[in-house]
């Protein structure tokens, strides 16, 4: 089944190096489990690197200097093995495998193309921790990106839409994919819906999307402090307590939602005000209502020891302070009024000992191609 999308095979050239940007859920990060419920998401200038070159060995190859893979494989019955298995590759396994899918459909040839990976620093921590920006999204989206541009389709709403797939399959169909949105598109408030992606493939890809974006520009005068906390947590299982609470007490479960969106309404529109005077306190009873419903569910939304620090770091130049996306570890996100006070924010966590994500800035800009 083909669709029609823009296809110029005539635009494939010797190398394509394409850069995807990482994210950070600042507020609604169990929004997204109610259709209708809102957050934002925002970018960061930190990212995954793809370069997607012929292969002059004459098959496809792989390579993550980062972690010292390097390997070689194979399409069988449309999908890529690899010599070397690693779950590390597992979402590169899945962005390619449709990647390709893709362009068969649209009676484009794939190429043996060898594709090099990498991540900025800021993106997995120290000892190889991902500090959780968005990791699996940007790389899946550079990929699929690389590689139509590599054989000539330049389609921004193409590549969000087997990202989406390639992503959401990898996860065990797990996630809403505003991340994958995010390092197409950019910084953006998104609204809770359920994602249903049909079973077949380039069905899935053909049918209508309702691609809407509701875009948003940070303000310069807030400025961000991004601090690695050491714990990576598990979304995954978080979001699953957070489910068993919903099912077995549904009132309670919604009564808490409906004051946790109410707060989350009125967020979005002082940060489209760029009403600093709100912002801050808005955002703590967000992390507050947040933190309650890991209480309620006996997920470990906010471990306590983490209350404390970013309890510290609001009496060191923090206006506010909490976990991003789902909590549980990962990063903590603080909001500065000044220079002075980011960079008192900053000595005291370096004096803690914490790793800080300093050369990192909120842009506005999903996925581009470099030179």
């Amino acid at each position: 089944m083909a669709i029609s999308g823009k296809v110029n095979t005539m635009d494939s050239q010797g190398q394509v190096q394409v850069k995807a940007f990482g994210k950070v859920l600042v507020f609604g990060g169990y929004a997204i489990l109610e259709e209708g419920n809102i957050g934002l998401v925002v970018n960061v200038d930190k990212g995954t690197e793809v370069t997607v070159r012929d292969n002059p060995e004459g098959r496809f190859s792989a390579a993550i200097p980062q972690y010292d893979l390097h390997t070689s494989g194979s399409f069988e019955e449309g999908k890529l093995v690899l010599d070397q298995g690693d779950t590390r590759l597992s979402f590169l396994v899945n962005a390619v495998t449709y990647a390709r899918q893709y362009l068969e459909a649209q009676h484009v040839p794939f190429r043996d193309v060898g594709i090099i990976t990498r991540n900025d620093a800021e993106l997995i921590g120290s000892k190889g921790k991902k500090t959780g920006l968005g990791s699996s999204a940007s790389s899946t989206v550079a990929i699929v990106a690389a590689i139509l541009k590599f054989h000539g389709v330049d389609d921004r709403d193409v590549v969000y839409k087997i990202s989406c797939y390639s992503h959401h399959l990898t996860q065990d169909r797990f996630g809403s994919n505003y991340d994958v949105y995010a390092a197409c598109y950019g910084s953006h408030f998104f609204t809770g819906s359920k994602m249903k992606l049909d079973e077949h493939f380039m069905r899935c890809i053909s049918a209508g999307w309702n691609i809407s974006r509701d875009s948003y520009t940070w303000p310069e005068e807030l400025l961000p402090v991004l601090v690695f906390t050491g714990h990576v947590a598990s979304t995954r299982h978080l979001v699953e307590k957070v489910l068993q609470y919903r099912k077995k007490h549904r009132k309670d479960y919604e009564a808490l939602m409906s004051e946790y969106n109410g707060i989350d309404i009125k967020l979005r529109e002082a940060f489209i005000g760029h009403d600093l005077d709100l912002i801050p306190g808005l955002l703590e009873r967000s992390w507050e209502k947040r933190r309650e419903l890991g209480e309620r569910s006996g997920a470990n939304i906010e471990p306590q020891s983490f209350t404390e620090l970013m309890q510290e770091m609001k009496a060191h130049g923090a206006l506010a302070a909490g976990l991003v996306g789902a909590g549980g570890g990962d990063s903590i996100l603080a909001l500065c009024r000044d220079k002075q006070e980011q960079d008192k924010l900053i000595a005291f966590a370096k004096r803690k000992r914490y790793l800080v994500l300093e050369n990192l800035n909120v842009i506005d800009s999903g996925y581009v191609f470099l030179e």
